[in-house]
């Protein structure tokens, strides 16, 4: 069956001015809510399957540690290898007693120690990162799913703004206001200049006006003004 509906000019101030300060991608208002949530049970579901799997991750960086353990004393014995052969051709005459001392030198003080050191350097980094994951794993999610906290901090502060209050108000009104028939106009956030302006015990403070609806029909014309109140700052009143 269809249902004839109001006829609507254009958008809530207050829903445009949120939107101008929402992610690109978000085009109406009841997204960021959609969009908020879903960020939100996807980071959830994400941090479920990350903490499962730290124990094996642990074993896993640890075994990497104890093959860089193996690797070191590896190239530790190819290095003491190859000063043997040094010394056996040395022994044999292969080089001159000048030429033996000066190759066993270098490989010993510099193409070792570098290579061990080398090693060292990436056990102690492993040794820190094995700690982390055992002490701190929360910091390495956070790192991990930093894009999608920082979107998800991003709507929180969207939904603290005044605005989105008011504009909350607002589109909710405007939803009321479009089950009416095609007999309805609503005109939305509309903005007139007055002629001069309205004095108020005195001041001129008023020369403009803005509505946040305006309602017209064959009954007449109806302006709204829209406030969203929670219930505690209502009952204040």
């Amino acid at each position: 069956m269809f249902y004839d509906v109001a006829i609507i000019y254009g958008r809530p101030d207050s829903e445009l001015e949120i939107l101008g300060e929402a992610p690109r991608h978000i085009e109406k208002f009841e997204d960021i809510d959609k969009e908020h949530k879903k960020l939100k049970e996807d980071l959830s579901k994400e941090k479920k399957v990350f903490f499962e799997k730290v124990p094996s991750k642990i074993d896993e960086e640890e075994r990497k540690f104890e093959k860089m353990k193996t690797n070191e004393k590896i190239t530790e014995q190819e290095f003491d290898e190859k000063l043997r052969n040094l010394e056996e051709k040395k022994d044999e005459g292969g080089f001159t007693g000048f030429s033996a001392s000066f190759k066993g030198y270098f490989v010993k003080n510099y193409s070792k120690r570098r290579a061990i050191n080398k090693i060292k350097n990436l056990q102690e980094h492993q040794r820190s990162h094995i700690e982390e994951w055992k002490e701190n794993p929360e910091d390495i999610f956070s790192k991990e799913q930093d894009e999608t906290i920082n979107e998800i901090e991003e709507f929180d502060d969207l939904k603290e703004d005044p605005f989105y209050a008011g504009a909350k108000g607002e589109v909710d009104v405007l939803k009321k206001l479009s089950q009416l028939s095609d007999d309805y106009h609503v005109l939305c956030g509309l903005y007139v200049r007055l002629p001069h302006y309205v004095t108020y015990k005195g001041r001129k403070n008023l020369g403009s006006a803005q509505m946040d609806f305006v309602v017209v029909s064959k009954k007449g014309v109806v302006l709204i003004e829209v406030k969203n109140w929670s219930r505690q700052y209502f009952k204040k009143k």
